[in-house]
């Protein structure tokens, strides 16, 4: 099982090599806000994440369904895998701007 501080630093070592930054989110006030705020490109993106064997909560899936409404780029990573299809995905989306 992998756990949340480890997928979090693993986050942040694949975008800092990606030239992108990654830091921790917090939003007062907002219970459930993704907790990563990922910069790259130009483009601003969130990531949540949770040990692998985790769940989102119910006000997580509502804020991120909440802020995907609005257009914001979301990633939820259970693991290190994921962490790299997310910058898979994201260096495919924003190659070059």
């Amino acid at each position: 099982m992998e756990l949340e501080k480890d997928v979090e630093s693993y986050l942040k070592r694949k975008v800092k090599a990606q030239g992108g930054l990654s830091y921790k989110f917090v939003s007062p006030g907002q219970r459930g806000v993704p907790d990563q705020l990922i910069l790259y490109q130009g483009q601003v993106m969130f990531a949540e994440i949770k040990k692998s064997d985790g769940a989102l909560r119910p006000t997580q899936k509502v804020q991120i369904r909440k802020m995907q409404q609005h257009g914001a780029s979301i990633f939820v990573l259970w693991s290190k895998h994921d962490v790299d299809e997310m910058i898979k995905k994201m260096r495919r989306l924003y190659k070059g701007r």
